[in-house]
């Protein structure tokens, strides 16, 4: 399991991956040979397989796409960046596989839902997504854990673990919070107080 990195608890700036490419063949140019590789899909006019992460890189479609049988799903995949890795999703069903872009290895997989991409301390890109056995397991862009909670209190965040209060909700969100790293060292404490006057109830 990797160890939390000390730094700064500020705002990491979001970093947008985007692949795209545009090819012009000449009239006059020969036919290719018939085992020539063909381009694979990138772009679509209708609506695009749900990405984990924003924009994936590539869709690799199943039946006619022209895609290689990935994870075995006649769907097709979808390859996204995860740092220093390559997810590859199935396109019908919660199977991933997070690969070593560098060598090709696998460095984890998984059968369960990715909630979305987050960042590390460091910055570094990271999954949040669904635990073994409930609750939220993140997981580092070389495959490593970087931290498991089970409490529907906690979430990560930037690298933190946030502990909202018992009876919090998104309309009464006020009450006492704790931040902590992964490990479970105290980083801070805070009271979010509501301004006067303010039931938590909402607007009628």
């Amino acid at each position: 399991m990797r160890t939390w990195r000390r730094a700064p608890l500020a705002a990491a700036a979001g970093v947008a991956l985007l692949v795209a490419g545009s090819a012009c063949t000449p009239e006059d140019e020969p036919d290719r040979p018939q085992d020539s590789p063909r381009p694979l899909p990138t772009a679509f006019e209708s609506e695009l397989p749900p990405g984990v992460g924003g924009e994936p890189l590539r869709h690799l479609h199943g039946p006619g796409g022209e895609g290689p049988n990935i994870l075995g799903d006649d769907m097709g995949v979808r390859i996204s960046s995860v740092g220093d890795a390559f997810l590859v999703s199935s396109n019908s069903e919660e199977r991933h596989l997070l690969l070593s872009a560098e060598e090709g290895r696998t460095l984890w997989r998984g059968r369960r839902h990715i909630q979305r991409f987050g960042l590390d301390a460091d910055g570094s890109q990271v999954l949040i997504a669904d635990g073994p056995g409930g609750g939220t397991e993140v997981i580092g862009d070389d495959g490593e854990t970087v931290w498991r909670g089970t409490g529907r209190r906690e979430s990560f965040v930037g690298g933190a673990v946030v502990r909202r209060p018992d009876d919090w909700s998104a309309g009464d969100p006020h009450g006492d919070y704790t931040i902590r790293a992964p490990g479970g060292g105290r980083l801070w404490e805070y009271t979010f107080q509501a301004p006067p006057g303010d039931t938590g109830g909402g607007a009628d």
